[in-house]
């Protein structure tokens, strides 16, 4: 499991490859993982900021933002993001009210530097009592406790919709990562949702896997996307 009682930040590198073409440079995340915000027992954040700027000038942009979660990475407690390209900005709260299992979503658009201040969404959706996004998803793989070939099914909002999202254990593996070694839990994704939306563009995608170490720190390693397109890769940066 991981240690939440200290902070932890980490980078990790994003390629893209079609076929056995050479694999594409596409930018790098950087994940700070913050426990104990505003001596709140129970609960972190996670800030992160994604930069991509890569020969693939349609996706390039930023994406950054600061989530709030609980230590046992039950559920996404409140997130704000904010998504920019070279048409838009795209601003986006959300709010899990757990008592009443809802989630709350609002978006606000300033397009070609034109800022308008009404909401373009705002939705209450009625959902189980455990609600994720993408990266608060990451970090509940590193906390999950699965024996091998068990499936957990998780509801993981992605595009303005709530997705059940099925987690397998699927192997162990080792792995050689940038010159070290590391014996590695394998999950696999999957579900009903096929898009992919990257800073807007949609790209459908087929199933993730997802390495994680096994051992007591739970570093999430390397993931792997498979779409139409071809298969996009994060792998941490080791220093």
């Amino acid at each position: 499991m991981i240690d939440l009682k200290k902070r932890e930040d980490v980078s990790f590198f994003f390629f893209f490859q079609r076929g056995s073409e050479k694999r594409y440079d596409l930018g790098k995340m950087n994940v700070a993982f913050i426990p104990n915000v505003s001596k709140t027992p129970g609960e972190a954040q996670l800030k992160f900021n994604l930069l991509i700027d890569s020969p693939v000038k349609i996706l390039n942009g930023r994406i950054s933002g600061i989530e709030l979660i609980n230590t046992q990475f039950m559920n996404l407690l409140d997130a704000s993001y904010s998504s920019q390209d070279i048409h838009q900005i795209i601003a986006s709260r959300l709010t899990f009210n757990s008592t009443e299992d809802k989630l709350i979503i609002e978006e606000t658009l300033r397009l070609n530097g034109e800022e308008k201040d009404k909401p373009i969404t705002n939705i209450f959706i009625k959902g189980p009592a455990q609600i994720y996004d993408c990266l608060s998803l990451l970090y509940k793989l590193r906390a999950i406790e699965l024996r091998q070939a068990e499936i957990v099914s998780l509801a993981v909002y992605y595009d303005q919709k709530l997705y059940p999202v099925l987690v397998e254990y699927a192997y162990l593996e080792t792995v050689d990562f940038r010159k070290s070694r590391f014996e590695c839990r394998v999950y696999k994704l999957s579900g009903n949702n096929r898009e992919l939306p990257i800073l807007k563009q949609k790209i459908k995608i087929q199933s993730a896997r997802v390495w994680v170490t096994n051992d007591a720190n739970s570093y999430l390693v390397k993931f792997q996307i498979e779409s139409d397109e071809g298969r996009f890769f994060g792998e941490l940066n080791l220093p």
